[in-house]
């Protein structure tokens, strides 16, 4: 599921951060698939056939689809968020790749035709539009609807309308997405977007800005385009934009990244620039002292986290869990390559395969172990893949965090997706 930008994700809510370090997101040839969690939302696949041969897992916020290396798909989950696709089941064939809102999927096929399902309100059904559904060479998603852009360079939108711009829409280049609206970067630099004005989808206060774009950024509410010069233009409404005031002049951007209401752009001599919703990372100046050290930043369900260049790791912003201003909530570490988060704790990966975690709820204790080399999260959950293919999960039971009911089938673990509230992982045969 995806609001596309810097940001995962998956919805414009954290729902399922998937942070992969040394393992790619899709095994080819794996032997099959075991799920774990809520058994209502994807947690269990024990009744599901045809899980075998699987390339890929997609995800809605509360249902799966596999894809398998035959080009068919499988789901499972939330009938009503994409975990029923048995109306299209004879069409699901030759399928490239999977794209989902919160709660529908659209799978692009090889011929350049899409198959859509899902509920209406999610953008499930693309029968007003199936026509001109041809030559799609890529499809993407905000949180109700889909827009696919054709060879041609043209776009094709359902589930929102786009009958105010559509004229505009050719050589388009590529479409980003917020969690209500879509912008368009055109091979000649201009912008073009479309959508629900509460998230960006209203660029007309900007209009004689969006010149010479090399690329656009967005969370839920707004966007930012970079221009080639290095500088930001920014729009949506001024109450999620925040204050941008950091943003003029700046010009030698390095990483831009986002969670669902704030924005962090790291430039290339360590420093660090904020914008968007205050108490959610648009607030810098609370860390503003280690803005001279980070080298590489990453966006959190309620703010942002910085590795510093000797990999000590800090963090800004609030969420469920407290305050992450306090930076004695964020687990100590010398050598710190990555950080994940859902609503309940903080985890860090290290450089020899450490994870350390640590949650508010039970005082502020560390869990640690060693050999892990992916982290993936849940909305309070989380599961590790460890060197030897095992998983060692922990958090909440009711998302994902008690994998002893399939631990003797965790092995040879090569991935794990996690929705809101359960995981899938593939799993490789010994044999292969």
């Amino acid at each position: 599921m995806k609001y596309k930008s810097g940001f995962m994700g998956m919805g414009a809510k954290a729902l399922a951060l998937v942070l992969l370090v040394g393992v790619g997101n899709s095994v080819l040839a794996a032997n099959k698939v075991v799920a774990w969690g809520n058994s209502r939302y994807g947690g269990d696949n024990n009744a599901v056939q045809n899980l075998t041969d699987v390339e890929h897992i997609y995800h809605t916020e509360l249902a799966f689809m596999a894809l398998k290396t035959d080009g068919t798909v499988v789901t499972w989950g939330h009938e009503n968020n994409g975990g029923d696709s048995s109306a299209v089941a004879d069409q699901l064939k030759n399928v490239k790749s999977i794209t989902t809102s919160m709660g529908a999927a659209a799978a692009l096929k090889a011929d350049g035709t899409v198959v859509t399902w899902g509920p209406e309100w999610y953008g499930g059904d693309s029968s007003a539009v199936q026509e001109k559904l041809t030559g799609v060479k890529k499809i993407i998603s905000c949180g109700y609807a889909f827009a696919a852009l054709k060879s041609d360079g043209t776009v094709v939108t359902w589930g929102m309308d786009d009958s105010a711009v559509a004229a505009q829409l050719t050589n388009v280049r590529e479409v980003y997405a917020s969690g209500g609206a879509f912008a368009a970067l055109k091979a000649n630099g201009t912008v073009v977007t479309w959508g629900d004005s509460n998230y960006g989808g209203d660029s007309s206060a900007v209009s004689g800005e969006l010149k010479f774009i090399k690329n656009i950024y967005s969370n839920h509410r707004t966007f930012a385009a970079e221009k080639y010069d290095g500088s930001l233009v920014t729009w949506g409404l001024d109450y999620y934009l925040g204050d941008t005031s950091g943003l003029a002049g700046l010009t030698n951007i390095k990483q831009v990244v986002a969670n669902d209401d704030a924005f962090a752009a790291l430039t290339s001599d360590s420093k660090v620039v904020t914008w968007g919703l205050a108490p959610k990372g648009g607030d810098f100046s609370q860390v503003s002292g280690y803005q001279q050290h980070v080298r590489a930043i990453y966006p959190l369900t309620g703010g942002f986290a910085g590795i510093e260049h000797y990999g000590s790791v800090f963090a800004w912003g609030t969420v469920t869990t407290g305050d992450y201003r306090e930076k004695n909530f964020v687990p100590s570490s010398s050598s710190a390559i990555a950080v994940n988060v859902n609503s309940k704790a903080f985890a860090l990966l290290e450089a020899g395969g450490t994870v350390k975690s640590m949650a508010k709820a039970n005082g502020g204790a560390i869990t640690e172990f060693d050999n892990v080399i992916s982290l993936s999260a849940t909305s309070s959950a989380f599961a590790a893949i460890k060197a030897d293919g095992s998983v060692h999960t922990w958090g909440s039971s009711f998302t994902g965090g008690d994998s002893s009911s399939v631990a003797a089938q965790l092995v040879n673990v090569k991935t794990i997706v996690g929705n809101n509230t359960a995981f899938a992982a593939i799993v490789l045969d010994e044999a292969n």
